[in-house]
């Protein structure tokens, strides 16, 4: 996916540019961008903080949009101009959560798979592990049927002399 669709939910105009090219959103009206141009104006989704790793992508890429839109010591500003859209993939199936959204990325995704198709796929690596442990039952009984008899006694280990029966 190289596009989205980015609907706007404030009562003004969002314009802005990206690559050259100036894009305007009317009040409740929706066009289509570049996904990288989403990201840009409404921050990157994708980014998460990983405490444990001391990265705080995600509060970095909301400082970024603060400073962008000019309310980086003004929250209040901030709360009052920062753009308001849903950003979606082209078909409107999917919606992203934007850092503007959701500057903790604590927000719960919609699942992607239903319940039917997660029974599917369990009931289909059930069947899966059942093959694997015949094939490897035919395996083992194909091993043994193959090795000769006569190399059975060259595995057993010879018999050594104690320590006594040396010194004599």
């Amino acid at each position: 996916m190289s596009v989205v669709r980015v609907k706007n939910l404030r009562d003004v105009a969002f314009v802005d540019s990206f690559d050259g090219t100036t894009y305007s959103v009317n009040p409740a009206g929706s066009t289509i961008i570049p996904i990288e141009a989403a990201k840009l104006w409404f921050g990157n989704w994708d980014l998460v903080d990983k405490p444990s790793r001391a990265l705080r992508e995600r509060s970095e890429e909301l400082r970024r949009l603060q400073v962008r839109y000019g309310c980086s010591d003004d929250p209040e500003r901030w709360e009052a101009t920062k753009p308001l859209v849903q950003v979606c993939d082209v078909d409107e199936d999917t919606c992203f959560v934007t850092v503007i959204d959701d500057p903790a990325g604590t927000a719960i995704s919609e699942a992607e798979v239903t319940v039917d198709e997660h029974e599917d796929m369990l009931s289909m690596i059930r069947q899966q592990a059942k093959d694997l442990d015949r094939l490897k039952k035919d395996y083992q009984k194909q091993i043994r049927t193959e090795q000769p008899d006569s190399d059975a006694d060259e595995d057993k280990p010879e018999p050594v002399a104690s320590k006594r029966a040396r010194r004599q």
